[in-house]
């Protein structure tokens, strides 16, 4: 851990020792947070998930969305009740799509499909397929003309053809 002019690097660590990890990068800078709480390593730090159990079932994509959005999940799942069907064969659900677009300061479309919902990893051709929907959903929610849309297409067709799909295979 390094606190270099007010920038704190953490490096390192695995899954088991994360929140030791965490509750020591807090203490670092305590004195900077508002208040300067105090910082006791046994209590939680963020706020619980929002119950999103309904009728005293779990489901299993309500507590994926949980661990996924943490407190944006109920936000997402109430924006647009139409969108909580999966794409193709992913779990991942139109509305990640619609709220990773509005939400998750996304610039260009390779960074939407390939880093935030991950549909370009995840769906054969990279999603290709389902291009009108995903156009349909995304392109008003970042505000792109139909003549920036075809660009970013282009430029992720580029992308995923070069950094992700499969050499020489349809050559």
């Amino acid at each position: 851990m390094w606190n270099e002019n007010g920038l704190l690097t953490v490096t390192g660590g695995k899954l088991t020792t994360f929140r030791l990890m965490a509750h020591e990068a807090l203490e670092s800078i305590r004195a900077r947070l508002p208040g300067k709480p105090s910082l006791d390593p046994k209590q939680r730090v963020f706020d619980a998930p929002p119950d999103l159990i309904s009728e005293g079932k779990i489901s299993l994509q309500r507590l994926r969305l949980c661990g996924r959005y943490g407190a944006d999940a109920a936000e997402l799942i109430n924006a647009a009740p139409d969108d909580l069907q999966p794409i193709g064969e992913t779990a991942t659900l139109w509305g990640e799509l619609r709220f990773g677009a509005r939400a998750e300061g996304v610039i260009h479309l390779d960074d939407l499909l390939l880093r935030r919902v991950r549909l370009g990893l995840l769906l054969p051709q990279g999603g290709l397929t389902f291009m009108d929907r995903i156009r349909a959903i995304a392109q008003p929610e970042l505000g792109w003309s139909d003549k920036c849309w075809a660009k970013e297409v282009d430029d992720y067709v580029h992308i995923w053809k070069s950094g992700y799909y499969l050499p020489n295979a349809d050559r």
